[in-house]
């Protein structure tokens, strides 16, 4: 078979571009993705500018070079949750000088803009380990070093953009066994050094599967105490844990289900081997792999193998589509998120807490919106990579992701809150099952204050923001579009 086929390079893909256009790109390579970077790069040589980027998720890796690009013209738009330095940038109103003004979304919103045009995109990227002549791509296959896992977050830049054009580390001399995209969605293959680098995907929320502290294994008990009083892990049942230590939970699930001998019919969002293991043991009858969220060889070979393991879509995983067909996520019976913060209203921030950009909004609105349960994982502080801390239960959070009324349970090392506005039908069963459980359920504002006592004597204490001006620099929106949060500029720090 040959290997030309749809072979172009990035020269001449990027040669369509005018001032004005907009390329989109996905955030699944997260720190370990390169593509990005060769295209600005490539955009500054070719004297490209006025270009806007339809991103999702902005991490570290982009420091200093797309802030650059913002300062030089080349880079004049700019979609997508901004975390680490970019974030920075943003709070401090650098990006403000050069007209940009940034907006986070969740995951089906990325896809709602596309599909109904607000947002009209040239050229679609698309990062991938391997392709093949006809366009097939895929993330398990190809050189070791540059697997991603599922790119079904790609499927929307396939499907919406004008043109498509995948960056590949790898062109496959026979046709691909496994197809991730097919390849009547990709219009060109670029072959690149090392498009993404594995070792540094999963990271920062992702690192979920890390050996938890004291606090957050009672968290974790008390998830599963709370799973157990419910009944709500039961035949035929339909569950999502979210990112960061979250994640923790799903082998503890697994415990349950094997001796209660439970079979799930879906669990669906950013799999791991423990979601892996789920299934090889009977305990599930469909993973709906959204994300890769763990990479060991497991996870791919079961992609490959097995038939009822099954990488899907963002617009499928959250996006309603018209004609009343729902998506997955209205579905759920069980969704289990993590946060920055969260306040006496149960609003969830993922995003910003106090002034400082540090997340972005995931499908966790979704998850809310559509879980018959919501629970929210929330240790009492928060410890930042430079040993500060900070209350993660506050009286008003600094800005919100998930409105209050789709969160209906906050478990803590020090007690289970209960959304009092809350619609869930398990919440009778939460009440009733602390007599004969290991959780006790308080009052959130009690958490308030604790959760502020522990910050102070752990020390070391984020200060405030300082002054807030009232330029707006990010907005966020909910999955509809509308904005639901503004964050102004950080004149002080």
């Amino acid at each position: 078979m040959s290997t030309k086929g749809k072979l172009t390079s990035l020269i001449a893909v990027l040669g369509r571009l005018q001032p004005g256009d907009n390329i989109s790109y996905p955030h699944y390579g997260r720190t370990g993705d390169m593509g990005l970077r060769l295209i600005v790069k490539m955009l500054r040589l070719l004297g490209k500018t006025d270009i806007g980027i339809f991103g999702n998720a902005f991490f570290a890796n982009v420091e200093p070079w797309l802030f650059e690009a913002i300062r030089d013209g080349i880079i004049t738009r700019l979609w997508g949750n901004p975390y680490g330095p970019l974030g920075a940038h943003v709070m401090r109103g650098d990006l403000l000088k050069y007209g940009v003004v940034t907006t986070g979304f969740p995951h089906g919103g990325r896809i709602r803009m596309l599909k109904n045009g607000e947002v009209k995109v040239k050229i679609g990227f698309i990062p991938a380990s391997i392709a093949d002549a006809d366009g097939n791509l895929n993330g398990i296959d190809g050189d070791p070093n540059e697997l991603c896992g599922v790119i079904g977050l790609g499927m929307t830049d396939a499907d919406y953009a004008e043109h498509t054009c995948a960056l590949v580390g790898v062109m496959s001399p026979e046709p691909l066994q496994y197809v991730g995209i097919p390849g009547e969605k990709i219009d060109g293959v670029v072959i690149m050094d090392c498009p993404l680098m594995r070792e540094y995907i999963a990271t920062g929320s992702l690192a979920g599967t890390k050996k938890l502290g004291p606090e957050e294994h009672i968290i974790v008990v008390s998830m599963i105490e709370i799973i157990k009083a419910t009944d709500i892990i039961q035949n035929g049942c339909f569950f999502q844990t979210g990112s960061g230590a979250g994640l923790a939970v799903n082998e503890h699930i697994l415990e349950v289900m094997e001796k209660r001998g439970i079979v799930a019919d879906y669990v669906m969002g950013g799999i791991t081997k423990a979601n892996v293991d789920m299934l090889k043991a009977g305990r599930v009858r469909t993973l709906l792999h959204g994300q890769t969220f763990s990479f060991e060889p497991e996870v791919f070979a079961s992609l490959r193998d097995d038939g009822n393991h099954v990488e899907i879509s963002t617009e499928h995983a959250y996006l309603a589509r018209p004609g009343g067909e729902s998506c997955y996520s209205r579905l759920l019976d069980l969704g289990i998120l993590t946060g920055a913060e969260i306040d006496a209203h149960f609003n969830l921030n993922s995003t910003c807490p106090n002034g400082r950009i540090v997340g972005g909004v995931g499908g966790a609105p979704h998850v809310a919106q559509g879980a018959d349960l919501c629970m929210v994982f929330m240790p009492l502080v928060n410890v930042s990579s430079k040993n500060r801390t900070s209350a993660k239960i506050v009286d008003q959070v600094f800005c919100t992701t998930v409105p209050g009324k789709f969160v209906d349970v906050v478990v803590t090392p020090i007690g289970v809150a209960i959304n009092p506005e809350s619609k869930s039908p398990y919440i009778d069963a939460i009440r009733a099952g602390e007599k004969n459980h290991d959780y006790n359920i308080v009052d959130i504002h009690s958490l308030v204050v604790e959760s502020g006592k522990a910050a102070d004597e752990a020390g070391n204490v984020i200060p405030s923001v300082g002054t807030v001006s009232g330029k707006i620099v990010h907005r966020i929106q909910d999955p509809d579009g509308n904005i639901i949060s503004e964050l102004s500029q950080i004149e002080t720090v």
